[in-house]
């Protein structure tokens, strides 16, 4: 269990599409039932509806490459082998972000950040969650 900052971007699914995955996303981390608000499962949604970053307690396999795919095949309702992905990594607090951009049928779909890494700290994560928001303060609504 890793209590972390994901990034979900999307690129090209419908709205009907997002909502779908948006709302298994929300059910992913551990005990969601936690008295503790900071370890149960929560967001912020940029501006646009387009992004959303989510905070909670995951466990070690909510955020796998794997996972990732598995839940967008799961949103369009094919196979997995059907879903690629694209990997890079950014800095944006001065450790490293993992970014991944899944595909299917070759068309990028959505993109999802693992804020410091599949091995972060939860510091690591929260300075490369906060280094992103700063970075792109304007779409999210920080000025």
């Amino acid at each position: 269990m890793s209590r972390l900052y994901v990034g979900l971007e999307n690129i090209a699914l419908t709205n009907p599409q997002r909502a779908t995955l948006v709302a298994a996303l929300q059910q992913l981390g551990f005990n969601n039932t936690d008295p503790q608000p900071c370890n149960r499962n929560h967001r912020r949604v940029r501006l646009d509806n387009d992004a959303v970053i989510f905070e909670a307690n995951f466990t070690d396999n909510d955020w796998t490459i794997a996972n990732a795919r598995q839940y967008l095949a799961d949103v369009f309702g094919v196979d997995v082998s059907l879903i690629t992905n694209n990997n890079s990594t950014q800095s944006y607090g001065g450790g490293t972000t993992l970014i991944v951009t899944l595909a299917y049928q070759a068309a990028n779909r959505m993109r999802f950040a693992l804020f410091g890494g599949a091995n972060a700290t939860y510091a690591q994560s929260q300075t490369e969650a906060r280094g992103y928001l700063a970075t792109n303060a304007a779409a999210w609504g920080d000025l």
